[in-house]
């Protein structure tokens, strides 16, 4: 089982049992009620874009890296922060720092950070402007909640379902504008909003409403399609021969 924006048609052939398409995403997302207020986007004061993301390092291969590498340089004067628990090692923080050094990206700006509180890891997306989301296997939990601290997601997708749970969320919120069909357009979408201050913080501050106005946010009707779901299937297995 599975939704029409995770399962394209054209995946059908990859499975060896049928799909079922529920007609919404097929999960809904609870924010915390500790989740912090949001802030401004910190490029306001900084005078620069600071980039992140807080995803599992070991989603961050040599494609992804090299495509943040072309953002961080398209984009002057920018920064990445990573955060993710192994990161306060300073052996995994020098290899990622030689990875980036190989695309010409000083190591000054790449920043990282260990493990944290859960409230203060979300508190910290104050600290970014943009999220880049890593790729083939993208975020989940992690992408609906820089999305609930007002930080924009950029996102790949892939023919993967693993690689398609951000642009579903993007596409549930009204933001599949941020959802590249390539390398090249996913360099133009994170470098075009930096470029844009004023946007960046009218996004900042209605990007909780707009979730909280869409059906991620619904557990309820996510509840009613399952029901419907499970009746569908059970009386056709056994209404058939």
């Amino acid at each position: 089982m599975s939704d029409e924006l995770h399962a394209q048609s054209h995946i059908d052939t990859t499975f060896s049992e049928q799909i079922y398409r529920l007609p919404r995403i097929g999960f809904a997302y609870t924010p915390p009620t500790f989740a912090p207020d949001i802030v401004d986007p910190p490029s306001l004061q900084n005078g620069f874009v600071r980039f992140g993301c807080f995803n599992n390092i070991s989603k961050i291969n040599d494609g992804v890296i090299e495509l943040w590498s072309r953002v961080l340089r398209e984009t002057f004067n920018s920064e990445l922060l990573l955060k993710w628990r192994h990161l306060a090692d300073p052996f995994v923080q020098e290899s990622l720092r030689s990875k980036f050094a190989k695309h010409g990206i000083e190591e000054e700006r790449v920043l990282f950070d260990g493990a944290s509180e859960h409230v203060d890891m979300l508190g910290q997306y104050g600290e970014i402007d943009i999220a880049l989301d890593p790729f083939p296997f993208c975020g989940g939990l992690t992408t609906c909640e820089a999305l609930w601290m007002g930080v924009p997601v950029v996102t790949l997708p892939k023919q993967r379902l693993a690689s398609r749970q951000s642009t579903a969320i993007l596409q549930t919120i009204g933001f599949s504008e941020w959802s590249a069909k390539s390398a090249d357009e996913y360099v133009a979408i994170a470098t075009r909003i930096a470029s844009d201050g004023e946007s960046l913080q009218s996004i900042r501050h209605s990007l909780r409403s707009r979730m909280q106005q869409s059906k991620l946010l619904n557990p309820q009707d996510l509840g009613q399609c399952l029901d419907r779901a499970f009746r569908e299937l059970f009386f056709s297995f056994h209404a058939s021969p």
